[in-house]
């Protein structure tokens, strides 16, 4: 479809082909785990370096 949009714009036609879509994150398992493993790893980072700075 991009290309389609590309080329009907390189070549003077007309660009509204569709209209533009709004990206929305959508929660999937993987995203789920991604950020589950990020928060956990960055709080017991945090909790492991915690007596070094009191």
């Amino acid at each position: 479809m991009n290309q389609q949009k590309v080329i009907n714009k390189q070549y003077g036609g007309d660009y509204s082909v569709s209209e533009i879509k709004v990206f929305k994150l959508a929660l999937n398992p993987f995203l789920i785990g991604i950020y589950s493993f990020s928060i956990i790893g960055i709080v017991v980072s945090f909790l492991y370096y915690l007596p070094y700075f009191f």
